[in-house]
């Protein structure tokens, strides 16, 4: 009964997300003005072959800086050191549903992204759908570590479309850990795809 319901969640998922595939994290800005407050928002290509042009878009944090690259996103708080967002991409073989064998590879992978050297891990927090992306199912995982000397927190959110990952990462020291996350996190919110013009 598991496997079959395992298999009808996959199914499920793969339907879900024909319409998100590969995204080129290389931005464009659009600066538009409503209701008298000028916003921004960035652009993104949707790489999905054989279906129509997509456009995907996302708004940051306000005052937070950016650089991009087909693969990468970077994102940072203004007048805060040690502070980073991290929005990328990976090739997924295939579509695959957070079950839990899956959730605790997901667990020491980012338990293994932690710089050499870090100490005192401790898994905080791992929850499905922390943040809905999109519309679509996320899993988050929520650390805290001693590096050098100093205490850091590392949110990761990751997103699995049929052909890739986008994974969102957030790290900062502890102090300035919670605010910062909350607001890149009340970001992604924002992240979605739309059938460019």
């Amino acid at each position: 009964m598991r496997t079959i319901s395992r298999l009808l969640t996959l199914a499920a998922l793969s339907l879900c997300l024909t319409a998100h595939a590969a995204v080129d994290l290389s931005p464009t800005l659009h600066e538009y003005v409503a209701e008298g407050t000028r916003n921004r928002e960035l652009i993104f290509a949707d790489k999905t072959k054989g279906e129509q042009q997509r456009k995907v878009s996302y708004t940051p944090p306000a005052q937070w800086s950016w650089r991009g690259s087909p693969a990468l996103l970077v994102l940072t708080p203004p007048n805060v050191a040690q502070a980073e967002a991290r929005i990328e991409q990976a090739a997924l073989p295939a579509p695959r549903a957070f079950d839990e064998p899956y959730a605790r590879e997901l667990v020491e992978r980012v338990i293994g992204s932690l710089p050499a050297g870090s100490q005192n891990v401790v898994v905080v927090e791992q929850q499905e759908n922390p943040v809905l992306i999109g519309g679509e199912p996320t899993f988050g995982v929520l650390l805290s570590y001693d590096f050098y000397g100093q205490s850091f927190r590392k949110s990761v959110v990751f997103l699995n479309l049929p052909d890739s990952q986008l994974v969102f990462r957030f790290t900062a020291r502890k102090e300035s850990f919670a605010a910062l996350e909350k607001e890149f996190r009340g970001s992604l919110f924002t992240w979605q795809w739309a059938v460019a013009r």
